[in-house]
């Protein structure tokens, strides 16, 4: 079968699903076009059933029309491969991909010359358009059946204040090859009704019929990530914009695979946003034997890889360590993290990609007071249990700083919490 033939077989499949390309569609029906979402409506949401009476709803009909959108663009680029190299139309390449004559002189202009105040506005409205067709192309992919590269898992519980910028951070991330994981843990406010809104391709969402607990949803969520890579951001975090792209780049480029997570600095911020202090890794940036890097976490008393939004971790580690251990609250995260390091190394950046937020409905608020005793039980069944060789100074260290660590933390919440609920 030759690539053209291939092109269109593709072609043909996509068009079982959204019809013929969108120059010929006036006449189309729209509640042909299949389910947009895995995920079960709760109560109180409402649409339409495909082929039902009242027709397509809102949450459908953007992968309606993006689906045939790249029925479109499969057509020109079958038509691109079949046709010799130098009759290729310009705007195109002779591999069958879109180029922009107009992205490729402003972006060589702004790299061999300094811009001036109206070359930057185009600059930047090019990388806006790239943008776009990346994550049109991903879109794309995630309708062909592709798998995509990142997975991040977002566990979802009560959260209508701030998960939809939880998703909204996500969705922008530079890095657009990426799927969101959505899974509802029963939530009894306003949050099923949110999450209905994301028609985005790559928002998978799904909904516990009852609470299965904190853990519980956790781990449903990574069960169900298909990416090569995972990261779990509580849905009242957020990531920074090139998050992804940043990490990511660090797991590609490791050829071996001896890396198995990465982690970042981080903001922590209120409940309205505004950033308190930085939190980072005490050591010198760059790769970092696992082992090491979990007994100086225990030595210090604390977590110091961050919460889960600062890590990305690679999902055949995550299989191989299986999930998070419903036997910790406020260590499920550490502990996590180190048994993630028993399979590699850690890979430390020296930047801040994401931020942790304390509000009144923080999970991790309420664990706060027995903190420093699960941390002991921590340190000793990572030592006997697991195998991690660890000092008699490593775990007597552990066990005076967590105590600290303990009292500090609650002081710096309620100070914070205290000026957030002041200046609203």
């Amino acid at each position: 079968m030759s690539l053209s033939d291939s092109w269109k077989e593709w072609v043909g499949r996509l068009e079982t699903i959204a019809g013929p390309p969108e120059s010929a569609r006036l006449g189309i029906h729209m509640e042909s076009a299949p389910q947009a979402s895995l995920w079960e409506a709760p109560e109180g949401v409402q649409w339409s059933p495909p082929g039902g009476a009242s027709g397509l709803s809102g949450a459908i009909r953007p992968r309606k029309r993006m689906v045939s959108r790249g029925v479109d663009f499969l057509h020109q680029a079958a038509d691109g491969f079949s046709r010799p190299a130098s009759s290729q139309p310009t705007g195109r390449s002779a591999s069958g991909t879109l180029t922009s004559e107009k992205a490729g002189r402003e972006m060589s202009l702004a790299s061999h010359s300094e811009p001036n105040a109206s070359q930057g506005r185009s600059i930047v409205k090019i990388v806006h358009a790239n943008k776009r067709d990346d994550c049109n192309h991903a879109n794309l992919r995630i309708l062909m059946g592709s798998t995509p590269l990142v997975s991040v898992c977002i566990p979802v519980y009560n959260t209508e204040r701030f998960v939809a910028e939880a998703i909204h951070s996500v969705l922008d991330q530079s890095f657009q090859d990426l799927e969101v994981v959505i899974v509802d843990n029963a939530s009894t406010d306003s949050t099923p009704g949110i999450l209905a809104k994301f028609a985005d391709p790559r928002v998978r969402l799904f909904r516990n019929k009852q609470n299965i607990g904190a853990a519980g949803n956790f781990n449903r969520a990574l069960s169900l990530a298909r990416g090569r890579y995972i990261k779990l951001l509580c849905a009242d975090d957020v990531l920074y914009p090139m998050c992804l792209e940043k990490q990511v780049a660090i797991l590609e480029a490791d050829g071996h695979a001896a890396v198995s997570m990465v982690c970042s600095s981080r903001d922590i911020i209120d409940s309205r946003g505004k950033r308190w202090l930085r939190r980072a890794f005490p050591g010198p940036p760059g790769r970092m034997d696992g082992a090491r890097a979990s007994a100086l976490s225990v030595r210090r008393g604390t977590n110091l890889f961050g919460e889960p939004g600062a890590v990305l971790a690679r999902a055949e580690s995550v299989r191989a360590v299986g999930g998070f251990d419903p036997r910790y609250s406020y260590c499920i995260d550490l502990d996590f993290w180190c048994r993630l390091l028993s399979t590699g190394d850690l890979h430390v950046i020296d930047e801040t990609l994401c931020a942790f937020r304390l509000s009144e409905q923080s999970w991790s608020l309420s664990l706060g007071r027995r903190q420093h005793v699960e941390f002991a039980e921590f340190i000793e069944d990572l030592h006997k249990v697991r195998g991690l060789r660890l000092t008699w100074f490593d775990r007597f260290s552990g066990r005076l700083r967590s105590h600290a660590n303990a009292y500090l933390r609650q002081g710096l919440t309620r100070f914070i919490l205290y000026n957030s609920r002041s200046r609203a």
